[in-house]
């Protein structure tokens, strides 16, 4: 990939990767007959905070505008925003037009973690991973500017990143990744669960393979309440019961988790 400040700003052109990503995102499924990204292409935000944020931003940098709405004449937000130019041309335009530290730039990063971390395939996590195709030169941009750094094929978040992630709610106030202390806390029960099962349990549930997860779950919902295993009269509501019957057929397969 050629060095970025030969088309501009840095800043521009990572502004243009980010919003052509998101242009082609939110507009995925066009209210009218132009095709995802293009020129005109609309959407609703649907009141989703990550796709209103998308909207206030792309909006910020002139290539969304409101569709106006006959039923109510004038209004700005509750209506169709349609793109003013086209994502491929973004990159370009925003490279040639942003100025080098501008402030937008932090509002743009904040919805595209937004976007593709919670919705789409962007990894949330510190560990190296593999973008999908469609964000690669996204990320392309963002390691070239140190938001992440590449590890062969892979990519690998820094800690520059870490105030767009707090603020797209995706890390903490420690930069620590909620996904991965949930995953930690799972992992956790997950074998405390598989240490203290009672050898009658294990017998009549986890002799047999294959396991069933199913069959798992339920047990867990009957007999787990998270610290102990109860008397199966007892019930429990356990929102993590099929991740969690994931990780202990992990462990009792015999595999590390």
């Amino acid at each position: 990939m050629a060095d970025v400040t030969k088309f501009g700003s840095s800043d521009g052109r990572l502004c243009g990767e980010l919003a052509a990503a998101l242009a082609r995102r939110v507009t995925a499924q066009p209210h009218g007959p132009q095709q995802p990204g293009a020129k005109g292409a609309a959407f609703y935000h649907d009141s989703m905070s990550a796709f209103e944020a998308t909207t206030e931003v792309l909006t910020k940098f002139g290539l969304l505008e409101p569709v106006p709405r006959a039923d109510m004449p004038g209004e700005t937000w509750y209506c169709l925003h349609a793109l003013t130019i086209d994502a491929n041309d973004m990159p370009k335009l925003l490279s040639s037009s942003v100025p080098q530290g501008d402030g937008r730039l932090f509002d743009l990063l904040v919805a595209f973690l937004q976007v593709f971390c919670h919705y789409d395939y962007l990894s949330d996590r510190h560990a190296p991973f593999s973008p999908p195709a469609y964000l690669l030169a996204s990320m392309s941009v963002l390691a070239r500017l140190g938001y992440a750094e590449r590890i062969g094929n892979e990519f690998r978040w820094s800690e520059l990143i870490g105030p767009a992630m707090r603020a797209a709610y995706v890390w903490d106030e420690n930069f620590v990744s909620f996904a991965e202390t949930e995953q930690a806390k799972l992992d956790a029960e997950a074998t405390l669960a598989w240490q203290t099962i009672p050898e009658s349990i294990q017998a009549a549930h986890f002799s047999e393979r294959p396991l069933n997860k199913l069959v798992v779950a339920k047990l867990l919902h009957q007999c787990w309440n998270g610290e102990v295993w109860t008397p199966p009269s007892e019930k429990y509501e356990i929102t993590n019961q099929f991740q969690l019957a994931d990780r202990i057929i992990q462990l009792a397969n015999g595999h590390r988790i």
